[in-house]
C-alpha cells in the first residue's frame, strides 16, 4: 500500500503498488499508474493521465483536461468511480476494455470517450451496467456501444448513438441525437424524452416484449420501431409527427397505452401500421398512410394522399376519409367504408364487401369481388362495381357505369341511371356489337330495385345475348327515353 501526497504542485509521475493505494498528486500535469488494488487517486488540478489498473478504484481528475486510461483486456467492474471535474475529460479505452456492472453517470463529468487505442467499441459484459453519456460531447473511433448481457441502462445525449442491448432487460434513453437503439434479447424499454425526434431514429426491440414510452411534448420526424410490441404515450394522450416530412412505422406494435390517435402533422408524411386498431390523421401535405391489419380509421385531410386499409387477409373493417385533394384510396382486405370527400379521387374497394363514396369531384371508383355499394355523389364519375353483384349510384353529373362483360363480374344494379344527365353504360368487350344487347322491363320487389325507385315504373334489364347475362339492372329504367351503351369508342342507344 502506498500513500502519496504532493504538496508542492509539480508535474509528477507516480506508480502505485498492487495494494490499496491512496495518491494525492496535487496541482500539475501528472501521470499516475495506480496498478492493482482498490486505489483512491486525486490527481488535483492540471492535465492529468490516470490509470487505475486492476481493482475497484476511485479516480478523480480535478480541474483540467484529464485522461483516464485502461490496460488491454481490462474489465472495469462495479463500484469503479471516474470523476473528471472541470475541463474536457476523456476515457481512453484500450483493446478489449469491457465494463461489468459499472455505473458511469453524468456526474462523472467525462466529455470524450476515445477508442483510438484499439478499443473501437464501448462494451459491457454480463453485469448490470449504467452508461450515462448525456454529458459526452464526442466519441472518437467508437463505432458502437454494446451493453452486454445484464439488465443495463443507457442514457444518450446530443450524439448519434448506435447501441446494442444484448441479453437482459435494458432501458434506453436515446437523447437528442439520431440514434439507432437495438434491444436484442429481453424485455426492453425505450424512453423518448426529447422534444423532437429527428431523421433516422430506430428503436428495434428484438426478442422479448419491448416498450416504447413517449413522454410529454415529443414529436417524431422518423419513428421506426420493429420488434416493439407496446407503445405508451400516456403523458400526451396521442402520438405526433412534426410539421415536416415524417415517417412512422409501427408494424409490430400489439398494444397502445394511453392513446388511440396518431397525428402526423403538417408535411408529406408516411405511416405504416400493424395489427392494432389505429386512428391516423394525415393533416396537410401529400401523405402515404397504410393502416395494417386492424380496424383502422385513416384520415388524409388536405393534400393528394394515398391511403391503404390493409394488405393481408387478417385485415379488419377500415374507415377511410381521403379529405380534400386528388387522393388514391385502396381498402385492401375487409368490408370497408371508403370516402373520397372533395377532389378527383381514385378509390378501389379491394377484397371485401365495401361501401365506396366518391364525394365531390370527378371520381374513379372500383369495387371488389364481393357485393359492393358504390356512390359517386357530385361530379362526372367512373363507377366499376368489380366482380360481384353490386349496387351502383352515380349521383349528380354525367356518370359512366362500367361492366367488364364476363360472368364473374356479376349483375349490377344502377339506382340512378339518367340519360338526360349524360349517364352511359360502358361495356368492356370492345368487339361486341349493339345488336347483341336487348333490354327487358319488368317490376321487381327487391330492396335494390323496386323498393329503391318508383313503384309505378318498371326496371330495365340490359342483357348481353351471347351469354344471356344481365349486365345492368336500371332502377326505373323503363321511364328512360334513351339507354346509352358505349362499346369501344362508340356510343349506341339501346332503345333506338
Amino acid at each position: 500500500m502506498i500513500q502519496f501526497q504532493d504538496t508542492i504542485g509539480l508535474d509528477d509521475s507516480i506508480t502505485g503498488s498492487e495494494g490499496n493505494d491512496t495518491i494525492l498528486a496535487g496541482a500539475g500535469d501528472d501521470t499516475i499508474q495506480a496498478l492493482g488494488g482498490a486505489d483512491s487517486v486525486d490527481a488535483g488540478d492540471g492535465h492529468d493521465v490516470i490509470s487505475g489498473g486492476a481493482g475497484v478504484d476511485t479516480l478523480i481528475g480535478g480541474a483540467g483536461n484529464d485522461v483516464f486510461t485502461f490496460e488491454d483486456g481490462e474489465t472495469v467492474g462495479a463500484g469503479e468511480v471516474f470523476e473528471g471535474g472541470s475541463g474536457t475529460d476523456t476515457l481512453l479505452l484500450s483493446f478489449g476494455t469491457t465494463f461489468d456492472g459499472l455505473t458511469l453517470d453524468a456526474g462523472a463529468s467525462v466529455e470524450v470517450i476515445d477508442g483510438s487505442d484499439g478499443a473501437l467499441f464501448l462494451s459491457g459484459t454480463d453485469g448490470d451496467n449504467v452508461f450515462d453519456l448525456s454529458g459526452v460531447s464526442r466519441l472518437t473511433e467508437i463505432y458502437d456501444i454494446d451493453l452486454g448481457g445484464g439488465h443495463d441502462r443507457f442514457v444518450g445525449g446530443a450524439l448519434d448513438d448506435l447501441v446494442f442491448g444484448g441479453a437482459g432487460n435494458d432501458t434506453f434513453f436515446g437523447g437528442d441525437g439520431e440514434d439507432e437503439l437495438y434491444g436484442d434479447g429481453g424485455d426492453d424499454l425505450f424512453v423518448v424524452d426529447q422534444t423532437a425526434v429527428g431523421y433516422g431514429e430506430i428503436y428495434d426491440g428484438g426478442d422479448g416484449v419491448d416498450t416504447l414510452r413517449v413522454l410529454s411534448g415529443t414529436t417524431f420526424k422518423d419513428l421506426f420501431a420493429p420488434g416493439v410490441e407496446v407503445i405508451d404515450a400516456t403523458a400526451d394522450g396521442f402520438l405526433s409527427g412534426t410539421a415536416g416530412e415524417d415517417n412512422i412505422e409501427l408494424t409490430d406494435v400489439t398494444s397502445m397505452i394511453g392513446f388511440s390517435n396518431i397525428d402526423l402533422g403538417l408535411g408529406h408524411d408516411s405511416f405504416r401500421g400493424g395489427a392494432l386498431n389505429e386512428a391516423v390523421y394525415g393533416r396537410d401535405g401529400d401523405d402515404h398512410i397504410r393502416g395494417g391489419d386492424g380496424s383502422d380509421t385513416l384520415v388524409g385531410d388536405t393534400g393528394d394522399d394515398t391511403l391503404i386499409g390493409g394488405e393481408s387477409e387478417d385485415d379488419l373493417r377500415d374507415v377511410i376519409y381521403a379529405g380534400a385533394g386528388a387522393d388514391s384510396v385502396d381498402g385492401g382486405y375487409g368490408n370497408d367504408e371508403l370516402r373520397g370527400d372533395a377532389g378527383d379521387d381514385t378509390i378501389a374497394g379491394g377484397f371485401g364487401a365495401d361501401t365506396v363514396i366518391g364525394g365531390t369531384g370527378h371520381d374513379r371508383l372500383t369495387g371488389s369481388a364481393f357485393a359492393d355499394q358504390m356512390f359517386g355523389s357530385d361530379g362526372d364519375d367512373f363507377v366499376n362495381g368489380g366482380f360481384g353483384h353490386d349496387l351502383l349510384n352515380g349521383g349528380s353529373g354525367a356518370d359512366r357505369f362500367y361492366h367488364i362483360g364476363v360472368a364473374d363480374h356479376g349483375s349490377d344494379w344502377v339506382q340512378d341511371y339518367n340519360a338526360a344527365d349524360g349517364d352511359i353504360l360502358q361495356f368492356g368487350i370492345t368487339s361486341a356489337t349493339v345488336s347483341q344487347f336487348q333490354v327487358n322491363t319488368t317490376h321487381t320487389s327487391t330492396a335494390a330495385g323496386e323498393r329503391s325507385g318508383d313503384d309505378a315504373i318498371e326496371e330495365a334489364f340490359v342483357i348481353y345475348r351471347p351469354t344471356g347475362q344481365i349486365m345492368w339492372a336500371l332502377v326505373d329504367g323503363a321511364g328512360q327515353s334513351q339507354i346509352n351503351v358505349q362499346i369501344g369508342q362508340n356510343v349506341f342507344d339501346l332503345l333506338a
